[in-house]
């Protein structure tokens, strides 16, 4: 039994351990891989994302409100891609489309706090951007002759409170 309480005590010890976090959401141009650990909230308010043929990866699906920096790192291969955020309670397959089967940015029920534009494989780009509770959609919009990004599975639900 007091191996059992041990083995717990030790548990709870490291899983204290690994929440915290000495980031202060202060490192601007760091370049971190980015995968989805968990829905928990951003500390700091910095959120890293990958993207990539043809996904995008925040390292978290929800952050605090207020100004939330987004680092962006394009790992390619090969495409360019751009980082759209569009505030909207629509689900991705609702959300309004162009003839040309793009996000139609400006259509009914979405807005967008802004995006990160050109970002070639291999580089990385920052902004930030104040952002109201509420339900948002990150997509890469771009259309390149045939091939629309967010038809081919560019885009993550995320959640501001």
């Amino acid at each position: 039994m007091r191996i059992l309480l041990a083995i717990a005590a030790l548990g709870l010890t490291v899983a204290l351990v690994a929440c915290s976090s000495s980031d202060n959401g202060s490192s601007g141009s760091t370049t971190k891989a980015a995968s989805i650990t968990s829905p928990a909230a951003s500390a700091g308010n910095t959120v890293d994302v990958v993207i990539k043929e043809w996904s995008i990866n925040p390292s978290v699906l929800t952050a605090k409100a207020g100004t939330i920096t987004f680092n962006v790192n394009n790992t390619g291969p090969k495409e360019e891609h751009e980082f759209v955020v569009l505030k909207t309670d629509l689900a991705p397959a609702d959300l309004p489309k162009l003839d040309n089967g793009s996000v139609d940015e400006e259509g009914a029920g979405i807005t967008s706090p802004g995006e990160i534009e050109g970002i070639a494989p291999g580089d990385q780009k920052t902004a930030t951007f104040d952002l109201t509770p509420g339900k948002y959609i990150l997509i890469c919009n771009i259309i390149e002759g045939n091939e629309v990004h967010f038809q081919e599975g560019m885009y993550r639900e995320f959640t501001v409170q």
